[in-house]
């Protein structure tokens, strides 16, 4: 008993929490894209870049909130061009997102090296990392409260988030329409609901919370940017 109490203890729950939350966020982007009727299959090149820029931004606006929206913003910009090849273009959607997450791998290696002079990892003092959050109610529950009691922001949102996708998906108007856009785009189209649009939506919607994982990773689970440091969580997204 006493060696189950050593390895299932309060700081393996605080670091279970911390180590779900970027691959729970970008599940749940994924879950966007998935009812929309696509296979997004590049959720690990948008976290990536969503890390990368994360940092960029913090160093640029001194602020960790302006790295996160810039990480946001460049993981956007990635779904974007996801959802224009495959939706627009219809290009087949495995080749296009296997083909952005090496663009993302080889792009963030590149700019590393140009920006910093330096391979590998970014490191610097000019990084603005996550605040921690101490909520005293959580915190006067004993040990446990303080474990999880002082986490970043973006560690209450993402499952926060788990309850306010499942809102946007099953009881709204929006929601509705995503579902509709891919599991009937004929339906869809014939009641007049612009199943293209749809979808471009949702990979808008799956791209900010992707991005959003990535800045966790590099502003909130550590304050540093490492070379592919999304580690195939992506992936594990996908499976999810």
């Amino acid at each position: 008993m006493e060696v189950l109490e050593t390895i299932f203890n309060v700081s393996l729950i605080a670091a279970m929490l911390r180590t779900t939350t970027p691959i729970l966020l970008v599940a749940l982007g994924g879950t966007f894209t998935t009812k929309a009727g696509i296979f997004n299959i590049g959720l690990e090149g948008q976290m990536l870049l969503g890390a990368f820029f994360a940092v960029l931004g913090s160093i640029w606006t001194q602020s960790a909130w302006g790295g996160v929206a810039i990480g946001v913003f460049a993981a956007m910009c990635v779904a974007l061009t996801f959802s224009i090849f495959v939706v627009t273009l219809r290009a087949n959607e495995v080749v296009v997102g296997l083909a952005l997450n090496i663009l993302a791998g080889g792009l963030t290696i590149t700019l590393t090296k140009a920006i910093f002079g330096t391979r590998g990892s970014i490191v610097s003092g000019d990084i603005v990392g996550l605040p921690r959050l101490h909520i005293p109610v959580i915190e006067d529950l004993g040990s446990l409260g303080k474990a999880l009691g002082s986490f970043t922001p973006l560690i209450y949102v993402a499952f926060i988030l788990v309850f306010v996708v499942w809102v946007i998906i099953y009881r709204t108007r929006l929601g509705l329409y995503i579902r509709v856009a891919g599991e009937k785009p004929a339906a869809a189209e014939s009641l007049g609901i612009p199943t293209a649009l749809m979808q471009h939506i949702a990979s808008l919607l799956c791209g900010a919370l992707a991005g959003l994982a990535g800045a966790h990773l590099s502003l909130g689970y550590i304050t540093m940017f490492a070379e592919n440091m999304s580690s195939g969580r992506g992936f594990m997204a996908v499976a999810v």
